[in-house]
């Protein structure tokens, strides 16, 4: 990680910090510091649940019941996002019967849910322009108060970061 990759994180720990963000605070320290991040899934009685104060945002976690999918394969693919149900078609240990389900459930799934599973992520350019600020500092300061604000952006699948220079010269 660059110099500057980690002091926008410190920024961005600092600026969750002045805003009572202290979960957002930690996972920022965390990451600055190299530290492994853990999603946390807990299962009482064969019943998963995800606990979403450990899911970074811009992530989403989604469970896959195998001993559902055995019992009831349609109606356990019926539940299941594009993303999951394009994994267990192509999921080699899972018969093929269901396999050619969850294949056909896929392809039935709206086109923009069906083309967002075939593909990891998008990346589109912005530019923000700040307007009363005197530095860039200052600029970088108001940009982590408006994403701490609009996140967990995992609803929609959406991460604000600073490009790397790698990143900008592949555009």
């Amino acid at each position: 990680m660059s110099n500057k990759e980690r002091a926008e994180l410190l920024r961005s720990a600092a600026s969750a910090l002045e805003h009572g963000r202290h979960s957002t605070a930690n996972k920022k320290i965390r990451q600055f510091l190299g530290e492994p991040q853990s999603i946390l899934i807990a299962v009482d009685g064969g019943v998963a649940t995800v606990i979403d104060t450990t899911v970074p945002a811009g992530f989403e976690v989604e469970i896959i019941d195998y001993d559902n999918l055995k019992e009831a394969p349609e109606e356990t693919i019926n539940n299941l996002s594009a993303a999951a149900r394009k994994f267990i078609a192509d999921d080699e240990s899972v018969d093929d019967s269901t396999r050619n389900l969850a294949q056909q459930k896929l392809s039935a799934a709206k086109p923009q849910e069906a083309a967002m599973a075939a593909r990891k992520s998008v990346r589109v350019i912005l530019i923000a322009e700040f307007q009363d600020c005197r530095s860039e500092e200052d600029a970088r300061r108001k940009l982590d108060v408006f994403r701490e604000a609009v996140q967990p952006g995992r609803e929609y699948g959406i991460t604000f970061y600073v490009p790397t220079p790698e990143e900008v010269e592949e555009l």
